[in-house]
């Protein structure tokens, strides 16, 4: 329990089977934040045999990897919300993915069990965003206090609106 509890505040687990996603990702999320570090695994099923042994701060899932998933011989892509659901018992789940598949999660993201972010030129800065409303990158330093030397804490209350 002690491992990963230590781990919880260090590491964002990134499910996805586009290498050039799971790339962007650790460049923006280890170069952002000091001390985090991102693993990254191209399955739900890889997702959780880690899971068994060590829980991340947060993990950041692309739905378009859950149509690579199958329940066993009958063949049948799980449901986008199962899938959340099952990893969210381990850490609070941001999901990167299209605006049809958000009305699937809403009762999930209303409990707060997971977040959502559109995938497109800026969904990395915002899945940025709610790891640190999340408190994955408790006492490290945050972006916009980088420049100024200053260490930061985690915006309380989620990400602002504009």
């Amino acid at each position: 329990m002690g491992r990963a509890m230590v781990n919880r505040e260090q590491i964002v687990l990134v499910v996805s089977d586009d290498a050039a996603l799971c790339a962007a990702a650790r460049r923006e999320f280890e170069a952002s934040i000091a001390g985090l570090r991102v693993a990254s695994v191209t399955s739900v099923a890889a997702a959780r045999r880690i899971l068994e042994e060590d829980a991340p701060a947060v993990i950041l899932l692309e739905e378009a990897v859950i149509a690579t998933e199958t329940d066993g011989p009958r063949g049948i892509v799980p449901r986008l919300d199962a899938v959340v659901t099952s990893l969210a018992v381990y850490a609070p789940v941001v999901v990167i993915g299209t605006a049809e598949k958000r009305v699937e999660l809403s009762a999930l993201i209303d409990a707060g069990a997971a977040d959502y972010v559109m995938r497109d030129g800026g969904c990395l800065p915002s899945a940025l965003g709610l790891i640190f409303w999340r408190g994955a990158a408790s006492r490290v330093e945050q972006p916009a206090d980088r420049d100024s030397g200053k260490r930061g804490t985690p915006a309380v209350g989620g990400p602002q609106e504009s």
